[in-house]
């Protein structure tokens, strides 16, 4: 008994596996797929029939209709099959069913015949939502992210430090079931060795970073889960990059929860002006080379910027992106695409993917541009 995706069918075959090797000895039966009565009644005797040897799990049995869930329960109380003579009882074989709610309240609800309620009431199972448990929610997110990496030919890691905290923080409504959608999500959308906040979409309780090397978190998951793939721990080293990704992704968070919109775009493009010209002691000509400009374009922005100065200094939500730009600028070689082009599309990156109900002219105002000028960028981008 537990919530939609809390691990119920997993202890259902760690119930199988206890007493059988066969992993295909166990048949799961989700009775919401069963059709009308008569129809179900056949599938369920069948099942019966054929069930030597083997685990049969009901899922949410009491969706049946009752005459169903009486049939049933009258064959399983008995250990006999139904409409047979002479008399045949049952095969040798295990039963398990699984409940979204206590059956006590089932049956209270009518939901659940009372008679079917007490052919599995000897042996209750009640496995609490996630978010009951946090003392799992590591141990549970190494293992999916072990199997599902594992099934797509991939070495992962870990998790982040920012990673770990912010499973650790999420509520997860929808439990395990929500979280290995949360891994596969990020493992189909990042070709990196290391999950970060950024590719799970999750942003609460990310506590601020220094540039330089993080441990992951010392919790006593990452020992034989995550190691089995290396002899000795890996240490976490992101890069002034990646951690200026993560303090954009959740600057857009930030946004997104508080439903106020600020032109992150121009204050992006504001702070690497800025940082470029103090890496170049205000060298007009330096500076517009390294940010792939125009010597008068600098000067003709730097009044606007400074004006903007007190409203990008003044946001909470902005004083770690714009640190780590600074410290990015000073490190930065030059490249061959422009600094202000590579972050620019990283921030729209997140807005696109954290406003998905939002339209381009919000999309737009959070960029710092009019709506037809993001169209034009975004054309640009796709060709």
């Amino acid at each position: 008994m537990g919530p939609r995706g809390t691990g119920k069918s997993y202890i259902a075959r760690m119930i199988h596996e206890s007493w059988s090797d066969n992993p295909d000895n166990l048949v799961a039966i989700n009775c919401r797929e069963l059709g009308s009565r008569n129809t179900a009644n056949r599938r369920l005797d069948k099942a019966l029939r054929q069930s030597a040897n083997k685990t049969l799990v009901l899922k949410s049995p009491h969706l049946l209709h009752l005459d169903v869930q009486q049939r049933l329960a009258r064959q399983l109380a008995t250990r006999t099959l139904a409409d047979t003579s002479p008399r045949r009882y049952l095969p040798r074989a295990k039963y398990i069913a699984l409940f979204p709610l206590p059956v006590e309240r089932l049956v209270a609800s009518k939901e659940l015949s009372p008679r079917l309620a007490s052919v599995f009431a000897s042996y209750p199972v009640t496995v609490p939502p996630l978010r009951n448990r946090r003392q799992g929610i590591l141990r549970w997110a190494h293992k999916i992210l072990v199997q599902e990496s594992s099934q797509r030919d991939r070495i992962m890691k870990g998790f982040t430090p920012d990673a770990e905290r912010a499973l650790m923080a999420y509520n997860w409504p929808g439990n395990i079931s929500e979280m290995r959608a949360c891994i596969v999500h990020a493992l189909e959308h990042s070709d990196k060795r290391w999950l970060t906040p950024v590719d799970l979409e999750l942003f609460a309780g990310i506590a601020e970073q220094t540039p330089g090397t993080n441990a992951p978190a010392d919790n006593g998951i990452l020992s034989n889960v995550i190691n089995e793939h290396r002899n000795e721990p890996e240490l976490y080293s992101p890069s002034v990059l990646e951690q200026l990704d993560l303090a954009l992704a959740t600057a857009v968070n930030e946004l997104s929860k508080q439903r106020v919109s600020k032109p992150l775009g121009t204050w992006l493009e504001d702070e690497l002006v800025m940082a470029t010209l103090g890496r170049f002691q205000g060298d007009n000509p330096r500076t517009a080379k390294f940010l792939h400009t125009r010597s008068r374009n600098i000067s003709r922005r730097l009044e606007k910027i400074q004006l903007r100065a007190a409203e990008r200094d003044n946001s909470a939500l902005w004083q770690q992106p714009a640190r780590l730009i600074e410290v990015w600028v000073a490190e930065l070689s030059l490249q061959e695409q422009s600094p202000v082009e590579r972050c620019w599309h990283m921030l729209l990156t997140h807005v696109q993917s954290q406003f998905t109900q939002s339209s381009i002219a919000q999309h737009a105002a959070i960029m710092g541009v009019s709506a037809p000028t993001l169209k034009k960028r975004l054309e640009t981008i796709d060709d």
